[in-house]
């Protein structure tokens, strides 16, 4: 097994807050009240960047994985870290999918046709 490399966990720790940030963003920017705003632009705006964070979440929960799986820990301490990151990750992955859902859902009538095939070229939409 490697040993962990603190300069690639601090890289992996800034690539993971910024992800958390832009989830707060997008909850605060598209979701003010809980609900989906209506007044934004749910292709152009929305559905491009809740398609973006998913992506970035998955990808990142995954090099966490293979980090958990193949590196040495000096201390307990910091394996904890990485899997707490790992879990919010999946977790970030899994609430901006429900939250896209949630927002198709109230918006899916207005569509047209050439929309919804924008929409199934997305990840989050294939979850």
């Amino acid at each position: 097994m490697a040993r962990v490399n603190q300069g690639k966990y601090k890289k992996y720790r800034d690539k993971c807050s910024n992800v958390i940030s832009s989830f707060d963003n997008i909850k605060n920017d598209y979701f003010p009240e809980g609900f989906y705003n209506e007044d934004c632009d749910f292709i152009s705006d929305f559905s491009y960047a809740a398609d973006s964070l998913y992506i970035q979440a998955n990808k990142m929960a995954m090099k966490l994985e293979v980090m958990l799986e193949g590196d040495k820990f000096e201390s307990e301490r910091i394996k904890s870290e990485y899997m707490d990151l790992q879990n919010k990750m999946e977790s970030i992955g899994k609430k901006v999918s429900d939250l896209f859902l949630d927002a198709l859902s109230i918006v899916s009538i207005d569509l047209t046709e050439k929309e919804r095939k924008t929409l199934e070229k997305f990840q989050i939409f294939n979850t």
